[in-house]
Formats: structure tokens, sequence, C-alpha cells
């Protein structure tokens, strides 16, 4: 089964390759030249389906196949060239599925009522005033192996059964050393829970061939997606975005080298959480950002995350943790962040590497301001210049090793200073508190006035234990 398997794979390869084989001539070099026309083909979706198990398995198919009318699962292929929603339309009234993108009363509105499929080397770009509705009622799909550019356009699901939250929806899926970029562009009612590439926007790289370019979502919405799932890459970045009512996690990223989420909105998402990055190297940052009102969870940094710096963030009105660290990640640094009135803790690290929690707002959260679980055994942990008040616990910790207390103002912050193992330190803070935010190294359980100073003592903890190159 296996064989049979990998050979159909094979097969499948061979055929949406064979497109931008063509094209470039078989890898003879020759004179750049005009965009070419746009050719396409009508061929079965199953083999786009099989290539897409290679880069990311086979999650969703069936769902995918269900959702289609006919046995012979007709798909429009892109085959080479570069063209628009028109462009597009047009090329496809020369085949036997001229009904499958058709236009609508309105200017630039098409309809697509079959799944639509870009071969690598092949380019389809949506350009301001256009919109592509893709019909749920006939399986229609967006999967792209080449190019894809969403600009100042807009991509919407329709036909879509709001009585059946697994049901199959529409979605967009960038595979393998595709390129993708999204600038002014909105996104509407897409994917479902049936896997990464399922999840209403996807780009997921793999693979020996990748793309250099990052993947851009600039001044992008993205309205009621189950999410964006972002795997592979060298880079991500999200400015002046904005994902309302997200169906699940709103932003998950994995295994890309560099990410910057910036000056963006996530508000009113219904998934586990609005942020969710893991193994994405040393290069994250997520500044200015506004995430609001959601039912689960705000940010979950996990799983290899190293450097990552969280500052000037807004996160309030979440039903559980607004930002949780955990699972092997280290050397962070959470800045000036207002961490509000979240149902769960404010700020938990568990399980994490080094780390510093400098001049944030932590107030009225329904856990603890900051909760610190068994870090890991040579980690280094500040704790400084933080307002924290009308938490149900201020700092909470367990099982600790290194930590620095330092210039927090706990004044609001009652009857519950301290609690788990920091709940012996109590007194010596209390001491320590008379004259001045106090200042204290603590090991485990036992504390004592700190003999370095701060900001000195932050820059010499990112150096002695993160590198060079550390967030801090």
């Amino acid at each position: 089964m296996w064989l049979e398997r990998f050979l159909l794979a094979a097969v499948a390869a061979l055929v949406l390759t064979a497109g931008a084989v063509a094209q470039h001539g078989g890898g003879a070099t020759s004179a750049p030249s005009a965009p070419a026309a746009a050719t396409v083909s009508v061929g079965d979706l199953r083999l786009g389906l099989l290539q897409a198990a290679l880069h990311v398995g086979p999650e969703g198919h069936d769902a995918i196949m269900a959702a289609q009318p006919d046995e012979a699962a007709s798909a429009i292929f892109l085959r080479s060239g570069v063209a628009t929603l028109a462009g597009l339309h047009a090329a496809v009234q020369d085949t036997e599925l001229a009904a499958g993108l058709r236009r609508t009363g309105e200017d630039g509105v098409f309809v697509a009522t079959r799944p639509i499929v870009i071969l690598q080397g092949a380019s389809l770009k949506l350009v301001p005033g256009e919109e592509l509705q893709l019909d749920a009622r006939e399986g229609a799909l967006l999967l792209s192996f080449g190019d894809l550019g969403i600009e100042g356009a807009r991509v919407v699901a329709i036909g879509t059964d709001d009585e059946a939250p697994g049901a199959f929806r529409p979605f967009i899926a960038s595979l393998g050393p595709a390129t993708l970029t999204l600038t002014e562009a909105e996104l509407s009612g897409l994917g479902f829970e049936g896997g990464p590439m399922t999840s209403g926007l996807a780009h997921v790289v793999r693979g020996l061939i990748q793309s250099r370019e990052p993947l851009r979502l600039h001044d992008a919405r993205l309205l009621d997606i189950h999410g964006a799932t972002i795997i592979g890459g060298e880079g991500l970045e999200v400015l002046r975005a904005a994902f309302l009512g997200a169906r699940g996690t709103a932003l998950s990223v994995k295994s890309v080298a560099s990410v910057r989420v910036e000056d963006s909105r996530f508000e009113n998402g219904s998934g586990p959480y609005a942020i969710r990055i893991a193994e994405a190297g040393d290069a994250v940052a997520l500044r200015r950002n506004s995430l609001l009102d959601g039912r689960h969870g705000g940010i979950r940094i996990e799983e290899g995350t190293f450097g990552a710096r969280l500052s000037d963030n807004t996160i309030l009105g979440f039903s559980g943790t607004a930002i949780a660290l955990a699972e092997g990640a280290g050397c962070l640094r959470l800045d000036a962040n207002l961490v509000r009135d979240n149902g769960g803790d404010g700020i938990s690290a568990r399980h994490t590497g080094s780390l510093v929690i400098d001049g944030n707002i932590v107030t009225g959260n329904g856990g603890a301001a900051i909760s610190l679980s068994t870090p890991a055994p040579r980690a280094e942990l500040l704790v400084s210049g933080n307002r924290i008040a009308g938490n149900r616990t201020g700092l909470r910790g367990v099982m600790l090793g290194a930590l620095r207390l330092a210039g927090n103002d706990l004044s609001g912050q009652s009857p519950r200073i301290l609690s788990g193992d920091l709940s012996q330190v109590v007194p010596a803070l209390l001491r320590a508190s008379r004259d001045e935010p106090a200042d204290l190294q603590i090991r485990h359980v036992r504390a004592w006035p700190a003999e370095t100073k701060l900001p000195e003592a932050a820059e010499s903890l990112a150096h002695a234990r993160c590198g060079e190159a550390g967030a801090f």
C-alpha cells in the first residue's frame, strides 16, 4: 500500500510540474520576456491532493473529496503564465469547465464552482477591485503550488453551512516552493477543522527547494476564517492586519526562521489561541498588537522558540491565560505589555529557559499576574519594574531556581501578593519593601537583597544565558 501511494504521489508530482518545466524550457536559459499568457486545462483534483500530501499530509482530504459534486472531481488547472481573475476566466471559456468560473452581474466579481489549482511556474494575481467567491456547495477551493498574490482584492466563501461547524468550507492553501503575498486583501468565511491545509489560509513550505521571499500579510483583513497556518519558510511579516472572529487559532506559526507581527488586531476569536508560535528560531518579534476578547487564550510561545520579544502589546478580555510561555521556549523578553481583565493567568511561564518580564502592567486577571513554574535547570528569571494589581494573586512560583524580583509595584495587589513556593518569601519581600520597591535575589525559596543593579543585570543575564544574539 505504501508503495502504491508513493508511486501515485510521484506521478502527481511529475504531472503538476510539467507546466513549469515546459515554461522554463527544461532548464535552458533565455532572455527575460513579457509575462506569458495563461494556459489552463481540466484535470482531476486528486492529482493536486496527492501532491499536497507530500507537503502537509492527507488530513482533510476525505472532507474535500466528499464535497465534490461528481466522481470525476474535475478542477481548473492553471498550468503556466500569469493571470488575473479576468484572465483566468477568459482562458477557462475554451475548456469544458467554462461554468467552473463565471462572472456575476457585478464588475470584477467571479464565482468559482470548481477547485482552482495553480501549478508550479504559474501565477495568479488578484488585483484591486477583483473578488473571488468560492462556492462551498460545489467543493470550490484555491490550491497553489506556484505564485499567488492577492492585492486589494477579496476572496470569500459562499454557500457555507453555519449550522455544521465541522462541514467543508473553501480555503486557500499555498504549498511547496510556492510564494504567497496578501496586501490590502480581505478573506472571509474560509477554512474548516480538517488539518493545516484546510485552516482557511495555509502556507506550508517544506523540502529542499524553498523561496527566500517572506510571506507578507500587509494591511490584510481576515474575517470569520478558521485560521491562518504558516509552516516553514524563511520569514513571515504580518503588519497592520486584522484577524476578526477566527474560529480556530487565528495565527499559527511553526518552524519559520523569522517572524514579525506588528500593529495588528486579533479580536473575538473562539479558537484555542489568537497567536501560537513554535520552533521559530531566534528572530520573533510581536509588537504593538491588540488582542481582545477571545474565548480561550491569547498568545502561546513554545517548542524551541528562542529569542522572542513581546513589546507594547495589549491583551485583554480573554477567558483563559493571556500569555503562555511553555515547553522549551527560552531567552524570552516581555516588556511594556498591558495584560488586563483576563480569566486566567496574566503571564504564565512553564518549563522555559531564561526569561525577562520587565515594565508590564498586569491587572485584574482571574489567576496569577505572573506564574512561573519548573524552569530549565540553569534558567535565570528576571521580573522587574512591573505594575501588578487586582489579580487573584500576584506572583506564583513553583520549583524555581534563580529568580530576581526588582522594582515591581505590588501596592495594589492584595491580599495575596505571592503564592506557591514563593509564599515563603513574603516576609523577606515585606521587609525589603519598607522604603522602596524590593530588589531581591531568590534561589529556590531563599531570598536576599540583590547586589547588582538594574538594568545592567538584565544585560548581563542576556549575554550569560542567551548569547550575543539574545533578544534582550
